[in-house]
C-alpha cells in the first residue's frame, strides 16, 4: 500500500468520481457535492457524496489509494454546504504527523 504524505484535494476529488463512475457505469457530475479541505484538522479532506452507496465504494478506493478514512465524520467547522442529504468522509494521510500546505 502507497503512504500518503499529503492529502490533496484534486486527488482525492478524482479518485471519487472514478469509483462513482465505475459503480454507476457512467459519470454522474452531482455525487460529488463538495471537497474541502477540514478546518478542524490541518492536513485532512472533507468530501461530500450524494448518497451511502457512492460513499462506501469512495471509501474503498480511497483506502485502496493509500488513504485513512473516516465515514460519516462531524466536521463542526465545515464550510462544506448544510444540507441534510449525503455522506461526509474525512480523507487523511496514511503517514501521521504530516501537515498539507
Amino acid at each position: 500500500m502507497p503512504f500518503i504524505r499529503q492529502v490533496q484535494v484534486r486527488h482525492v476529488e478524482r479518485h471519487a468520481r472514478t469509483a462513482i463512475a465505475q459503480r454507476l457505469g457512467y459519470g454522474a457530475p452531482d455525487a460529488v457535492i463538495s471537497v474541502t479541505r477540514d478546518p478542524d484538522l490541518p492536513g485532512a479532506v472533507i468530501l461530500h457524496v450524494n448518497s451511502g452507496g457512492n460513499s462506501l465504494e469512495c471509501e474503498r478506493a480511497l483506502r485502496s489509494a493509500g488513504y485513512r478514512v473516516v465515514l460519516g465524520c462531524d466536521a463542526p467547522n465545515d464550510r462544506a454546504p448544510r444540507t441534510d442529504c449525503g455522506v461526509k468522509i474525512r480523507v487523511l494521510p496514511s503517514v501521521v504527523g504530516c501537515i498539507a500546505a
